[in-house]
């Protein structure tokens, strides 16, 4: 069996303040539409009605990171005005390079003034691994990320020296393809003319062809290598690799962790056989390229236009302070979200974050020594696998120290500053761990047996330490329950508690489970589809199945915090009956045609609507909660899915 703290930790989320702040609006409601017959109509029909669709969607999530979003712009405005810690100054000086054109402009006819007239002392091909060591060294990673690796004694190289993000777009005779590699070309040549090049339009030819030798040469799949440092500089010849290490500080390291092997093993052969005149060319397209989303209005637009609204389809930051933003969370990235933890994921906020965690996982906990569906060697597994998962709240690993002095007149002087210390001396593990904060993210990660609820997450929309149980149960608890319940689904039954790739049910549990769970399929595919098409109940399954397990963990959890689910009222409505309509508000939705059609279609989950609604059939707390009769719709599923056993807990 689990530990008792679980339990304990429940009493302390039912102490907290439960009228302080409340998450739902009755003006949301629509109680003109009974609950039994349509509960996502009952507690949404409101908000579908006076929320007009915006982009492709609006919902729940969407208005998470707005509101994360938010949060950083305000981080970033206090650094501005009023800094506070050293993290903030660095901030703000790294801001500010950015957010006037004029100095901007200056820093960067500077720096390419600086940078760009050593090309023309490449005139033999033995000079050319000199030249990349020698922008390496000013922070520019010409060649290769470099950074500390996963030990002391490791560095971690990087190659990634490709323009266009898949090698088929060099090789592909598909005319769309084709199109875009056309279209590459023109960004090329902009980036060359802006920067002085006296040929643009050879120049740019140079370029899509060395990229072209080395897109040939990528094997799909290359594994991260790890292998001695004197081997891994024997090995590359052409580059003077020992001495861009030397330059970095990075020689004491014995081992090379290479990402990008292929790549750079291609390179190497054309440094001893193309033409020093191609090198050149390469070369000057590659320092501006690398800085282009950073500069003034000649180079930045080109950079927008093929990139953001080109290949990703995005809108371009049109406010300075956007753009200012975007500067800080990729070059300072463990800066801001360690001021993003101090101001809003607080040691108070942490802990009702715990508590709402470990109280799901010991409820689970008690349903998996229960499972009606397997056998006694598969529920001490999972408990095992239970006691071994990991949560993770996205936190840093160390406070960060920005140890690169920073001019808020000289933006590419910074840039560079922050690439020579982060190959030498910045802390890799902050900076993986930076955007887990900065990003709202929730999901179960099988593969290490790990929840991850980064800290962004826990705020409104979606949590407030201060809501009573039955939203916080029924709103991010039963989704917190959804992912928990996936390490424990046919997906979770093929990764052990190490996240090991091992088969730990038994043959006879997965027929059971299998069977058990078979009438969703033909519940979801009773739902309207996309046209003439059904909706595909297998494609969703998994999804469903996850859903109505989540939930109904969640609801035991809620019954352990909660003392009364009659009392006190609100809105009419009991505490039972609010953590169904926080589960169906967590799910409102509005979505442009395109949007929802692709949903129908393509998604692994139900649509929102069929989420909030698909496993209420099954779960007896809710027709007892809002004492719906059999034939109402909500109650009707081709059979009832019952996959944990045990009856409801009893009142504290």
């Amino acid at each position: 069996m689990l530990p008792a703290r679980p339990l304990v930790l429940l009493a302390a989320l039912a102490a907290l303040p439960a009228a302080a702040v409340d998450r739902l609006d009755d003006r949301d409601f629509a109680t003109q539409t009974p609950a039994c017959e349509d509960l996502y109509r009952f507690a949404n029909g409101g908000w579908l009605q006076a929320t007009p669709i915006e982009g492709e969607r609006v919902n729940r999530f969407t208005a998470l990171r707005k509101a994360a979003e938010a949060q950083r712009l305000e981080l970033l405005q206090a650094a501005l005005d009023r800094p506070a810690d050293p993290l903030d100054q660095a901030i703000a000086d790294l801001a500010r390079s950015a957010l006037d054109e004029t100095p901007l402009q200056a820093s960067r006819k500077a720096a390419l003034a600086a940078l760009l007239p050593a090309l023309d002392t490449l005139q033999g091909r033995e000079q050319v691994g000199e030249l990349i060591r020698a922008y390496q060294a000013r922070g520019l990673p010409v060649l290769a990320q470099l950074g500390p690796g996963s030990t002391p004694k490791r560095v971690h190289v990087d190659v990634q020296v490709l323009g266009l993000p898949d090698p088929r777009f060099y090789t592909s005779d598909d005319p769309a393809v084709r199109d875009w590699l056309g279209r590459y070309r023109a960004y090329v040549q902009a980036l060359l003319a802006a920067a002085g090049s006296p040929d643009p339009d050879g120049e740019s030819a140079w370029v899509l062809d060395l990229e072209a030798r080395v897109a040939q040469a990528v094997q799909p799949g290359t594994p991260i290598r790890s292998q001695p440092r004197r081997a891994f500089e024997r090995a590359h010849p052409g580059l003077d690799l020992a001495g861009l290490l030397e330059d970095q500080g990075l020689r004491k390291r014995t081992e090379v962790e290479l990402e990008g092997a292929d790549q750079l093993a291609a390179l190497d052969g054309l440094a001893r056989a193309l033409h020093p005149v191609q090198w050149r060319a390469w070369l000057r397209f590659r320092v501006v390229h690398l800085l282009a989303p950073w500069l003034d209005a000649p180079f930045r637009e080109p950079w927008e236009r093929f990139y953001r609204t080109g290949l990703a389809g995005q809108s371009r930051p049109t406010e300075p302070r956007l753009r200012a933003l975007e500067l800080v969370e990729h070059w300072l990235p463990e800066a801001l979200a360690q001021r993003y933890l101090d101001r809003h994921f607080d040691a108070r906020r942490q802990q009702a974050a715990e508590a709402l965690v470990e109280a799901l996982r010991g409820t689970l906990g008690e349903a998996l020594a229960d499972q009606p569906l397997w056998q006694e060697t598969t529920r001490r597994r999972a408990r095992a696998k239970l006691e071994a998962l990991e949560v993770d709240f996205g936190l840093l690993p160390a406070r960060p120290r920005i140890e690169v002095r920073l001019d808020p007149a000289n933006l590419v002087g910074n840039l560079l500053a922050i690439g020579r210390w982060r190959a030498r001396e910045a802390s890799a593990e902050n900076l993986a761990r930076a955007g887990l904060v900065l990003q709202p993210q929730l999901g179960y990660l099988r593969e290490r047996n790990r929840l991850l609820a980064s800290a962004s997450v826990w705020q409104p929309p979606l949590f407030d330490p201060e809501a009573e149980p039955a939203l916080r149960f029924g709103g991010l608890g039963a989704l917190l329950a959804h992912e928990l319940v996936h390490g424990f689904d046919l997906g979770g039954a093929s990764f052990d508690a190490e996240g090991r790739a091992e088969a730990w049910w038994e043959e006879a549990d997965r027929a059971a489970w299998t069977t058990a769970s078979a009438p969703l399929i033909q519940q979801y595919a009773g739902y309207p589809g996309s046209g003439d098409r059904p909706l595909d109940g297998g494609r969703v399954q998994a999804e469903a199945l996850a859903d109505l397990s989540g939930l109904e963990i969640a609801w035991r959890a809620f019954r352990r915090a909660q003392p009364d689910p009659e009392l006190p009222l609100r809105w009419g409505l009991s505490p039972a009956q609010r953590f169904f309509v926080a589960w169906a508000s967590l799910w409102r939705e509005q979505a442009s045609e395109e949007a929802q059609r692709s949903d129908l279609l393509h998604a692994a989950a139900p649509p929102a609507h069929y989420r909030a609604i698909g496993p209420l059939p099954h779960l007896p707390a809710f027709a007892q909660a809002f004492r719906c009769r059999p034939e109402q719709a909500m109650l009707r599923a081709p059979a009832r899915v019952r996959m944990w056993s045990g009856e409801e807990p009893a009142t504290p």
